[in-house]
């Protein structure tokens, strides 16, 4: 899986010669025969289109051999910009990110799924996730904002009390949709999983901090 990008198997695309030119003839007399109905005259309908296509479609298969499946290569750069985005947000201190400044963003794996040596991207970036989600659903109970199923909508009404700022919003919104687009099957380069291992601790160390901080605040308000 490693550096590969998933494709459609040649063999269930490739088409015989002879049989093309069947299917491509075949298709062309249903299509003249069709346009000089009387009923048609001529005109250009759906069954014409559609008979169109079919005598077009043996000759385009093999032109489908490079398409992708699933959704585009995840790479390095991918990975990479939402963890520079997201400390970009803590450097500025402000907001939420105050608290998040005094996080230790070389923080140990806390990984509820998986473990820092996983090759499996899918269940890499699927633990991150879920550990994500509990966070910030532990973020919005302490701040006595009902969590939803939703972890954007989370986040959102997160940002929306002042928990984290906007740019915080951002950054993690962006990681979130790569690590969907690993979960549903894109491919990851070796480079990106490298960066979503060492990255992964970065990006719960800062909503650990943040827990921490609402934490302490509940305690000394009781």
């Amino acid at each position: 899986m490693k550096g590969q990008v998933n494709r459609v198997d040649k063999r269930l695309l490739v088409v015989p010669s002879w049989a093309r030119k069947v299917l491509f003839w075949a298709a062309i007399i249903l299509l003249v025969i069709h346009l000089f109905t009387p009923q048609v005259k001529l005109t250009v309908d759906g069954v014409s289109v559609a008979l169109l296509v079919a005598a077009c479609l043996p000759w385009l298969a093999d032109r489908i051999n490079g398409i992708k499946v699933g959704d585009f290569e995840i790479t390095l750069s991918d990975v990479r910009e939402p963890v520079r985005e997201l400390e970009a947000a803590i450097d500025k201190g402000e907001g939420g990110s105050a608290a998040a400044s005094e996080a230790d963003v070389t923080g140990s794996w806390n990984l509820s799924l998986s473990t820092p040596d996983t090759d499996d991207p899918v269940y890499l970036f699927a633990a991150v996730r879920v550990d994500i989600e509990r966070r910030l659903k532990r973020l919005a109970e302490l701040h006595g904002i009902p969590a939803t199923w939703d972890m954007h909508t989370t986040a959102g009404q997160l940002v929306d009390a002042g928990v984290m700022t906007r740019q915080m919003y951002k950054a993690l919104r962006k990681y979130l949709q790569v690590a969907t687009r690993a979960v549903h099957g894109a491919d990851v380069t070796p480079e990106a999983m490298d960066e979503a291992r060492s990255s992964a601790p970065t990006v719960l160390a800062v909503l650990d901090a943040l827990i921490a901080a609402a934490s302490l605040n509940a305690h000394t308000r009781s």
